[in-house]
């Protein structure tokens, strides 16, 4: 009141309502342009506060660096631009605190994957599970693998089999032997109602191994993968008894055979058969698994993380499922098993030939099979090597089958 009654004693009542007027205005404009920057930086700093949060809550670790950044003082800056440029500063170094921990995390986690595989290396004995699973599932230790499927075939034929437990404690035993501390990993299951058989080709698809290890082994051998060690080593038991059952045929038995010429068909079928079941023996014991093997085992000395370990192990069951032909059914698969089965029906053959009891009819009928199996055989990979590299791994396998055909 006292600045009015001074203004109008100076200017008079007129101006000074003029002046009230004027400031009024200027008050009103200002506040007017003040509006929008007020939201901008409401805006901002809602941003920052909301990316400050997520960052917060997700990574914990970050808490401490992110809140020893400076935060924009709002009773110190009123105004808009200040506000702005103190968000971004913030929001900046956000992002250069969080390239610094991916970096650091990064370094420690490389750090911590050598030791974790070092200790599965040492402490664990990784390396040996390894030997050991391809020594008794894909043979490789010849004296073991013998040892135990010589026992399991002569218990199937003899229709002793009905027990798993004892099949668990002779695959033990053989693995102990050669593998001391590793024998009690292994079991011998069969599928029930399968050990009424007699027929080794039938009672093999019911046959598996289980191999059982703890906690860390088992989250890099699981049971997927002894699933696809499985499905190779039944394959390998076919192979191994067409091998052993031509083994133990000998000429020596047809000597109380009355027929000559009997005696020398089923001689001369046994060569042929022991030829072709010599040529797959060696392509898939020796071409394939061995070769795989050696490049496992050097893939996991190189392997400086878990991950790797694990992606090399899978690799190699991949590759060794699919030249062993256990990844599909191919028409080379069921030419290859009709080879192998005849090796039984020769082995029927020969025991009555001893007797006397075999006709020539029966002589001719496997001998027909044979050059049909085989041949189809031989036409297969013909076809399949002509086709290009698609399935080019098995022209090792035809160069070796198709140059001797019967």
């Amino acid at each position: 009141e006292l600045d009015t009654q001074t203004g109008d004693l100076l200017f008079g009542t007129d101006s000074n309502e003029t002046l009230v007027s004027e400031k009024q205005e200027e008050k009103t404009t200002k506040s007017d342009k003040e509006i929008p920057n007020y939201l901008g930086q409401l805006s901002e700093q809602a941003m920052y506060d909301q990316t400050m949060r997520a960052l917060t809550d997700t990574n914990p670790l970050l808490t401490k660096a992110l809140y020893t950044q400076h935060e924009p003082d709002h009773d110190t800056t009123p105004t808009a631009e200040p506000v702005f440029g103190t968000s971004l500063a913030g929001l900046m170094s956000v992002h250069s605190v969080l390239e610094n921990q991916m970096e650091l995390v990064s370094s420690r986690h490389k750090i911590a994957s050598r030791l974790v595989t070092e200790t599965l290396r040492q402490q664990y004995s990784l390396q040996e599970h390894f030997t050991v699973l391809r020594s008794v599932f894909f043979m490789e230790s010849g004296n073991l693998a013998q040892r135990f499927y010589t026992y399991l075939f002569k218990e199937i034929e003899a229709g002793t089999w009905k027990n798993s437990l004892s099949l668990s404690a002779q695959l033990q035993v053989c693995v102990e032997e050669f593998y001391p501390g590793f024998g009690n990993n292994f079991l011998v299951l069969i599928q029930k109602g399968a050990e009424r058989t007699d027929d080794v080709h039938r009672a093999i698809p019911a046959i598996s191994l289980a191999y059982r290890v703890d906690w860390p082994v088992s989250t890099i051998i699981s049971q997927d993968t002894i699933d696809c060690y499985n499905k190779v080593f039944r394959f390998l038991l076919y192979l191994k008894y067409a091998s052993s059952t031509l083994a133990n045929l000998h000429f020596s038995d047809l000597s109380t055979s009355s027929n000559v010429l009997r005696t020398r068909r089923l001689q001369v079928l046994k060569l042929w058969m022991y030829h072709s079941t010599n040529t797959l023996h060696s392509y898939f014991m020796s071409q394939v698994l061995h070769s795989f093997s050696a490049h496992l085992e050097q893939s996991i000395l190189l392997a400086d993380s878990t991950d790797n370990i694990i992606q090399a192990h899978v690799k190699f069951l991949d590759e060794v499922k699919i030249h062993c032909l256990q990844d599909k059914k191919t028409h080379v698969e069921t030419y290859i098993m009709k080879l192998l089965r005849l090796c039984s029906s020769l082995s029927v053959h020969w025991r009555k030939e001893a007797d006397n009891s075999l006709s020539d009819s029966d002589i001719q009928t496997l001998e027909e099979h044979y050059l049909s199996s085989y041949r189809g055989l031989v036409h297969c990979l013909d076809v399949i090597t002509a086709e290009g590299e698609k399935d080019s791994f098995l022209c090792e396998l035809w160069s070796e089958i198709s140059h001797s055909v019967p």
